[in-house]
Formats: structure tokens, sequence, C-alpha cells
């Protein structure tokens, strides 16, 4: 199995649909900065679930979509697709190419897709479980967070080897066993008190029963009692309404003979109403036309006004035209004499212009002839100047060499001097160590001396501290004894006064007896309490003998009793006495068991303070034997490096020798260049002088050539001028005319509009005349129309007052109607309150009941036949209230408490399965969580052994010796226990990861992901930036590992280093072209080198 494919789509910089085919081996992803590699790395860790945005360098998921650039618009989602070969089945699932796809819409929906098919994150998460392969897996190496592999808390760095060791899937599966059992047992816990609350309300239930059932019998009764008295009630309601409806029906036919007569008054009140609106009309019609005509007289006098105004306005307008016109032609005269002084100045400047140009034109040749011969001693200064810097750059680079050199040669001299520093110092550490080493064996042998006298201390404070616990336990025992005894004393006291109370109340009469036992009683036993068995009577016999004995007694019968019986004190004094000594006694006994725990405290913490010692100088000794065996370990690492200081001295010295020699040769040649230098530069100089005399020359002609073309344009400016204000004079010359000839029609035009508006006035002041003749003759008509109206409307008020009349009776008739139809409507509401009472109360449609209840409804309705009793209202109503006071005496009653009642059986019948099948299934989850930790934990230990013997040797590889290993902080609960990483680089002491510099951190992380790969190797890993803390030598140790490892896993890799670049089989380089936009170009250079070979094979 292996990484196939990614396809980005809208995710961070990469807008476009971006594809990157990988192939096993090492692929290399490089750019500059800021391009978008690491956006590659967060797509693949943002496919396979990653939710945290911190982690994805944002602030909030939305963050991961193309937010769009100046030139490109932003997009609405982001899609990632991890494509994998799966061949071999690694992936639990029946395809050969798995495809996983995360797809987040801006608007915040998201889904993930496995081959195209809508699944859900923990379904992806379980697919990948157990292959190294997930968002926060060993195989993902975050840029600038490759330290934090073995940097995290000790609790954090363990999903590591839990993912090596294949439990991931177990734990998952564990964790939600436990969260089920969790769940079990809170669901047991609810159905145990529902099942509890459940039987509680069945036994409440039953009682609610059987009253609710007694209660529907009773009220049952009450319903039949209601209905029949409700039907009496409707029966009478309809005869009182059926003698109002008579009532009605008289009224009514009064008001219909009212409204005819009332029609016929108002049809004559119309007719003489609508003459008279006619008259109205016509005097209406006359007025308006007379109003008309004083309209048209008003409006003829304002027209003639108007008229007389205007025929003034155009005289003054006139007289204005007619100095406007004078104005502009003496302007025309004047603008015409402006034109000729231009026409003239134009001519002069024109010559001007010419003679100009000729002279121009010579002082250029003599310019560019000057231009040529500067720019040939120009040419050889570059040429000279080409040469000073060819031999500068030799200079330099002799200089550099020779640079380098003395750098060497200081160099070797510098480790000459701390070579032989280092052999001093080591020598001086040597003498050191061994003086410590005596000195710490002679302390362990005294430490030894100091555990054995303290174990010695400790067993006999051991001793004494068990008597006096055993003495403790002892007087606890008696204390308890006796709280006892008094507890027995008391009950029995209180006891005895309760039987004295008892025994005086006793109203029968004393019986004179004698008890033969066996036992007799002590001396503080003066009563007797027994309890009868049997009772018989004695014999004849028996009886003549007792009666001798109890010669007293005259009883005719005597009994035989049979009892258990025992001898107790019946003094109440005496018992309390008896409390008081044991209570006294308790007291002393604790006394002496308050100074007891004293001494057992003081004796505890003089044992403690004994096991401390000893445990102090168990750890003393532990800390002297460790520095024992470092000192060890130094000893021999410093004679190891005084052996290697002999050999790099004699190297160091060899060096120096050839190192001079290339001195001296480097000094002649930098001579010699230097002399070359100083001659091309006095040429250059010579040069230069030239070409600054010809430059003041060529300055001069050039001066002269601008202030002559600065006159030609001076003179062309004024010609273009002068030919601009021309045409402008000509124009205003031409306008004023048109102006002119515009005011001489307008005047004619004047003239005759006025000659016009004077004959309109004169026709205007005829019309009024004969407007006022009209005016008169209508003043007689409208006279003669108003004497008729008059006439009329006396007529019409005869009429209103009859009508008034009749209106009054027929409001009379309707208010009484509308009084017997409230009446009615009173009936029908009582009737409707009647049957809503029996709907409220009783639940029962009186117009829907059964046929047996409508018929005997029906019967009580109906007429009496004339040999029936009528209804007794009172002794009926009486018996409804017994009845329903017998109801109410039953109080609050359940009525669907028989339905509950078997509701509740049913349910507690369920909760009880319930119960069963939740304990089932509590116990399968105890047995699945047990059979998990077991595999689990084997698991685990075989691969932490592996892991950790691998991390051990990439350790020693990387860093060329020293030691490591992985130690589990708590070995006894080794399925949660943190895990802690120790290591000793060449040369140092051994020390906790954390100590380590940055470097050291990144070779430590490196040496460990490379452990667990030879352990459980995913198919494929991801690093990012991982050797950007490495130097040369480191990286060049992590390439070669890289190389093993890529025969077993696939790597991708983005960095900037040369020598991790080299070890690639593939190389994908990210550029952005545009601002905010990511490209990639793929080279792979496994063909390139396989095109080398055959080249030299086929020139061989």
């Amino acid at each position: 199995m292996y990484f196939k494919k990614l396809e980005l789509f809208g995710f961070k910089s990469f807008a476009d649909k971006t594809i990157l085919n990988f192939e096993p081996g090492i692929t290399a992803v490089v750019g500059p900065n800021g391009c978008g590699k690491s956006n590659i790395f967060d797509a693949i860790r943002w496919a396979l679930g990653e939710q945290s945005t911190k982690e994805l360098r944002g602030s909030s998921m939305e963050d991961v979509i193309f937010n769009g650039t100046a030139q490109k618009p932003s997009l609405g989602f982001a899609e990632v697709s991890m494509s994998f070969a799966n061949e071999s089945r690694v992936l639990p699932v029946d395809y050969d190419e798995v495809t996983i796809t995360r797809r987040l819409f801006r608007s915040g929906e998201s889904e993930y897709m496995l081959n195209k098919t809508v699944v859900r994150l923990k379904d992806i998460q379980e697919l990948l479980m157990g292959t190294g392969i997930g968002a926060e897996a060993y195989s993902l190496v975050q840029q600038g967070k490759v330290d934090l592999v073995v940097s995290a808390r000790p609790e954090d760095r363990r999903m590591i080897f839990d993912e090596a060791a294949g439990i991931t899937k177990y734990k998952s599966k564990r964790k939600e066993a436990l969260n089920k059992l969790k769940e079990t047992e809170n669901n047991l816990l609810r159905i145990n008190d529902i099942t509890i609350e459940v039987r509680r309300q069945i036994s409440s239930m039953e009682r609610q029963v059987e009253r609710a059932r007694k209660y529907k019998e009773e009220f049952k009764k009450l319903e039949e009692m209601e209905i029949r008295w409700a039907g009496h009630q409707v029966h009478l309601l309809g005869h009182q309404r059926g003698e109002l409806n008579a009532k009605l029906e008289e009224l009514r036919i009064r008001e219909q003979g009212i409204n005819q007569e009332l029609e016929s008054q108002t049809s004559l009140l119309t007719d003489q109403i609508n003459y008279s609106g006619e008259l109205e009309q016509k005097a209406s019609d006359l007025h308006a036309e007379q109003i008309k005509l004083e309209g048209e007289i008003n409006l003829e006098n304002s027209q003639i006004g108007f008229n007389q105004e205007r025929i003034e306005e155009i005289y003054q307008s006139n007289h204005k035209r007619k100095e406007q016109k004078a104005q502009l032609i003496e302007r025309c005269r004047i603008q015409q004499e402006k034109i000729e002084e231009l026409n003239n100045a134009f001519s002069v400047i024109q010559a001007t212009i010419g003679s100009n140009e000729e002279g121009l034109k010579e002082k250029r040749l003599t310019l560019s002839r000057l231009e040529v011969s500067i720019k040939e001693a120009r040419e050889k200064i570059l040429e000279d100047e080409e040469k000073i810097l060819g031999f500068t750059s030799q200079q330099v680079s002799i200089r550099n060499e020779l640079t380098d050199v003395m750098k060497e040669i200081q160099g070797e001299l510098a480790r000459k001097r701390r070579l032989e520093i280092e052999c001093a110092k080591i020598t001086n550490e040597q003498q050191g160590l061994n003086q410590k080493l005596q000195n710490t064996d002679a302390e362990i042998i005294r430490l030894d001396d100091v555990i054995g006298q303290l174990e010695k201390n400790r067993a006999n404070q051991g001793h004494r501290l068990d008597a006096l616990r055993l003495q403790l336990a002892d007087l606890k025992q008696r204390i308890d004894a006796l709280e006892k005894k008094g507890l027995f004393c008391k009950s029995q006291k209180d006891f005895i006064e309760k039987l004295h109370n008892q025994y005086d109340e006793i109203p029968d009469p004393l019986v004179d007896g004698r008890l033969i036992t066996q036992t007799s009683p002590l001396e503080h036993h003066t009563g007797i309490i027994g309890k009868v068995k049997q009772v018989s009577p004695l014999q004849p016999g028996v009886q003549g003998l007792l009666k001798n004995i109890f010669a007293k007694n005259d009883a005719q019968q005597w009994y035989e009793i049979i009892c258990e019986a025992k001898f107790i004190e019946l003094d109440p004094q005496q018992i309390s006495v008896k409390i008081e000594e044991i209570t006294r006694e308790i007291q002393q006994l604790n006394i002496e068991k308050d100074g007891y725990i004293v001494r057992i405290e003081e004796e505890a913490q003089i044992y403690k303070n004994i096991q401390q010692a000893i445990h102090d100088q168990e750890k003393t000794i532990s800390v002297a034997q460790a520095q024992r065996k470092d000192l060890g370990a130094e000893l021999g690492q410093l004679r190891q490096e005084t052996e290697l200081n002999a050999v790099e001295l004699q190297e160091v010295e060899g060096e120096l020798v050839g190192v001079r020699k290339r001195e001296e040769e480097l000094n002649y040649k930098l001579d010699t260049v230097t002399q070359e230098i100083e001659w091309c530069q006095n040429d250059r100089k010579d040069k230069q002088e030239w070409i600054t005399g010809k430059s003041q020359e060529k300055e001069g002609i050039t001066v002269f050539i601008a202030q002559m073309e600065a006159e030609i344009v001076s003179h062309r400016d004024k010609l273009r001028d002068s030919r601009e204000h021309l045409e402008m004079f000509s124009k205003d010359l031409d306008g004023w005319l048109e102006e002119i000839k515009r005011i001489d029609d307008e005047l004619a035009n004047e003239e005759s509009r006025r000659a016009q508006l004077e004959n309109e006035t004169r026709l205007l002041m005829e019309r009024i005349e004969q407007t006022q003749r009209s005016q008169e003759s209508f003043k007689s008509v409208l006279s003669d129309c108003e004497t008729q109206r008059q006439d009329l409307a006396q007529r019409i008020n005869s009429l209103r007052a009859q009508i008034t009349a009749l209106e009054v009776e027929i409001d009379k008739i309707r208010q009484d109607i509308h009084e017997y139809q409230l009446k009615d409507q009173e009936f029908t509401f009582n009737e409707r309150a009647i049957k809503d009472r029996l709907q409220q109360t009783y639940k029962i449609d009186f117009d829907g009941i059964s046929s047996a209840e409508a018929s005997s409804v029906q019967a009580v309705q109906a007429d009496q036949p004339s040999d029936a009793a009528p209804i007794n209202e009172e002794e009926f109503l009486q018996n409804i209230e017994r009845l329903r006071k017998r109801c109410e005496s039953f109080g609050n009653v359940n009525l669907v408490a028989i339905e509950e009642y078997e509701e509740l059986k049913q349910r507690f019948e369920f909760l009880t399965k319930q119960q069963s099948d939740l304990l089932e299934a509590k116990s399968q989850l105890m047995n699945t969580i047990t059979k998990i930790n077991r595999s689990t934990r084997q698991m685990f230990v075989d691969t932490f052994a592996k892991v950790g013997e691998e991390f051990r040797v990439y350790f020693r590889m990387l860093f060329g010796g020293g030691e490591a290993q992985l130690v589990l902080l708590d070995p006894e609960n080794v399925l949660e226990s943190g895990i802690d990483i120790i290591v000793r680089p060449p040369g140092k002491k051994l020390q906790n990861i954390s100590l380590l510099s940055g470097g050291e951190k990144t070779l430590t992380a490196i040496a460990l992901i490379f452990g667990v790969f030879k352990v459980n190797p995913s198919p494929f890993c991801i690093l990012d930036e991982i050797d950007a803390a490495l130097d040369d030598s480191n990286v060049g140790r992590f390439s070669y590992l890289l190389k093993e490892f890529s025969k077993i896993a696939q790597f991708i890799v983005i960095t900037h280093n040369k020598k991790t670049i080299s070890s690639a089989d593939v190389m994908y380089g990210i550029t952005m072209p545009e601002s905010g936009i990511s490209r990639i170009v793929s080279v792979k250079f496994s063909e390139d080198k396989k095109k080398e070979e055959e080249k030299v094979l086929v020139e061989a």
C-alpha cells in the first residue's frame, strides 16, 4: 500500500484544481518561503480529519477556503482527495484503490466521502486505525514541531506507541465499551428507581380502582335523573315559545298594514319633491347662464387690458432693438481694423522663422560630429574598465583564496592549541575523576554500615509498636464488653420500670401459687418473669393435696400451668447502682486507652522516622552507585578522547606545512594582477580628460541649438496665436452681422403684431355691449320660478307631517316585536344552557343521545296522558341533589384509574424484562473490556520493547555514540502509563530530553520516528522541514537513513536542504507566479539518472 495521488481544489493558496502524483520511494517538495509548500501538508492532515484550526494555522475552519486575490475572486468551498493503492488490502475494504475526500463549504457545511460515498469522520478514523495514518499519527511530522515528538508530556507521547502497537482501535473499542457500560449502569439505576416507583403506584392504584367503580355507579344514576329533568325543562320552554310566536304574528300583520299606507304617502311626497327639484333646476340653470354672461364680460374686459399692455411692451422692445443695432454696427467697424493688423504681423513672423531654421541646421551637423568622437573615446574607456573588472575579479578571487588560506592557517593553529589544551584538560579531569572514584567507594561503604544499624533499630521499634497495639486492642475489647453490659442494664431498668407501672394498673386480682423449679435464684433476683405454654385443670386427687398445702384458700378449682420463666432483678435502684459502676469503669479504661494511643502514635512516628532515614540513606547510596558508574564511564571516555586528540594533532601539523606553501604562491599572483590594474586605470584617466574638454564644447553648441529651437518655437506659437485670433475675429464679425439682420426681422414682426392687437380690442368692446342686453331678459323669468317653488314647499311639509306620525307608530310596533324576539332568544338561551350543562358536567349530547334515552326524554316532553300523574318537581330535584352529594362525598376520584392500573401492570412487566436485559448486557461488556485489556497489554509491552531497542540503535547511529532508553512511568498500569525519554549524547551525562539543544532534540525525534517505523512501518510518512535545525553532517546521516527506510515505506519530504533534495526520486517545485495562487512543477530524478546511465553504456 502507498500514497498514490493528492487532489486539491480551493484549499488555501491552491485556487485551481491541482494534482500531485506520488510513487514509492522519496518525493521532495521544494520552493521559496511563502509559496505554499506547507499547505500541502495541511491539506493531507485536513483530509484525514484534523479538527483544530490552530494546527492548520488558521483562526477558523473557513480560513482553509481560498479567499481570493486582486485578480481572482474567492471560492465557495474547498476539497481535498487522497488516493491510496490498496492491492495488498492493508485497508479493510474490497477496493484496489481507496480515495478519501473531505469537502467544506463557506456556509459551514462539511462532508467526508470514501470512494465518492458520503461517510462519517468516525468511519474514516476506524478505517485508518492501526495503520500509522491519521491527523495525529507519527507518520505526519509538522513544520517546526518535530521536537514536540520528544518534548510532549509523557502521557501525550504514548499515542505514538499506541499507534505503533496497533492497539489504537482496541483502545477506541474499549473506550466505547466503557461508555456503554457507564450508560448501562445509569440505565440500571434509572430502571430500578422507576420499577420501585411503579410498584408503589400499583399498590396505591388498587385502592383508587375500587373507589372509582363505586363512584361510576352512583354517577350513572345521577346522569339518568339529570337527563329526565332536562327533558322536562325543555318541554316547558317549548310551550312558552309557542304562545310567544302567536303574539309575534299579530304584531307583524299590523306592521304590514301601516307600511302599505306609509308607502302611498311617501310616493306622493316623492312626486312633489321631484317637481320642486325641476323648478329649482330651471332657476339654477337661468342663474348659471346669467353668471356665465357676467364671466364673459369680465373675461373680455381682461383681454382688452392685456392687449393694451402688450402694445405698450412692443413699443418699448422695438426702441431697445434699434439701440442694440447701432452698437453692433460700431463693433463691426472696429473688428475689421484688428483683422487687417493681424494679417501684417503674420507675414513678418514667417520670414523670421525661415532664417532661424537655416542657422539651426548648421549647428546640428557640428554637434553630431562631436558626439561620434566622444562615443569612440568612451568605448575605449569601457574596454579599459572591462579589463580592470577582469583583473579586479582575479585580484578579489586571489585575495579570497589568500583569506581562506589565512583562515585555514589560523584554524589549524587554533585547532592545534585547542587540542593541546584539551589534552592537558583531559589529564586533569582523569586525576580528578580517580580521586572522586576513591571518595565515592568510601562513601558507599559508610552508607552500607549506617543502613545496617538503622535496619536493626527499625526491627526493635517494630516489636515495641506491635506489643502496644496488642495491649490497646485488648483494652478496646474490655471497653466494648462493658458498654454492651451497660446498655443491657439500662434496657433492663427501663423494662422493669415499665413492668411496675403496668403491674399496678392491671385490674385482675392477685393469684396465689407455688413455683417448683430445679434452679435456685441468685441473691439479687427479686422477681420472676415467664411465658405461659399450657393451662390445664388438676385431677381431684391432686386438688385435695393442694388444699392441705394452701389451708387458707377455699378455691373450688386448681389449674396446672406449664411455662418458661426467668429470675430477674425487680429493684430499679439496684440496677442504677450497677450502671454507675459500669460507667466509672468504662471512663477509667478510656483514660488508659488514650494513654496507649498517644504512646502508639509516638512510637509509630519514631518507626516512620527510622524508615525515612533508611529510605534517605538508600537513595543516597543509589546516587553514589550511579555516580561511581558514571565516573567509570567518563574515565573510559576520557582515555578514548586522549588517543583521538594525539592522532588529530599529528594531522594538524602536516596540514599546516601545505597551507603555508599555498600562501606564498597566492601572494605572487596578487602582485602581478595589481600592476595590470594600475596601467589600465592610467589609460582610462587620460581618455576621460579628453572627453571632458570635448563635452564642454558640446554643451555650448547644445545650448545654442536649444536657444534657437526655443526662438523658433516661440515664433511658431505667435504665428499660431495670430491665426487663432484672426479666425476668432472673423467669427465674431460674422456673428454680429447675423445679429443685425435678426434685429431687423424682429422689428418688422413686432409692428405687424401691434396692428393686430389694436383691431382685436375694438371687436371685444362691441361683444360686451351685446352680452349686457341678453342679461336683462333673464331676470323676469327667474321671478316667476320663485313664486311656484314657494307654493310647492307648503304642500311637501304637510305630507312629511303625516309620514312622521306613521313612522312613530311603526317604531312602537317594531319595539314590541323586538322585545318578543328577545324573550324567544332567552328561551333558546335557557334551552342551550340546559344542554350545555349536560355536555360540560356529564359529557352528554342531549340532541344525540342513544335511542333508549331519546324515547325516555320524548315521553317526558310529550303531553301527559289523562291517567298519568304529573312530575313532582320538588321531589325530583331533591333526588338529584341527594345523588349529587353522594357523588361529591367520594372526593377527588381518578376515573381513569382502571385504565392506568392496567397500563402500570404492563409497564412493570416491561421494566422487569428490560432490567434483566441490562444486567446481561453489563456482564457482556465487562467480559469484552477484560479481553481487550488482556490482549492490548501484551501487544503494547512487546512493541514498546522493540521500539526501545530500535530507538537506542538509531540514536547511536545519528549521534555517533551515546545512550538512549524509553521508560514507563507507571509499569503497573501499562495501558495508561506515560513514557519518558532518557538520553546521553556522546561526551555528556545521562539527562532528560528537555535539557537537550534544539538540534539534539530534532535528532532524537528522528531516531524515535525511525525506530517506530522499523517496528511498524506506516505506508507513507510526510516530513515538513524537519531537517531545518540540522547541520550538514547531521543532514547527511538523516539522508542516509531516509534512503534506507524508503525501501520499506514511502516518504514525502518538504525541505530547503540540497542534500535532502539530492536523495529524492521525484521532486515537486511549488511556485507562486500570481500573488496568492500556488502552482506546481514536477521533476522525476530517477528517469534522468537512467538516461545518463544508458548514455554512458552507449559511449562505452
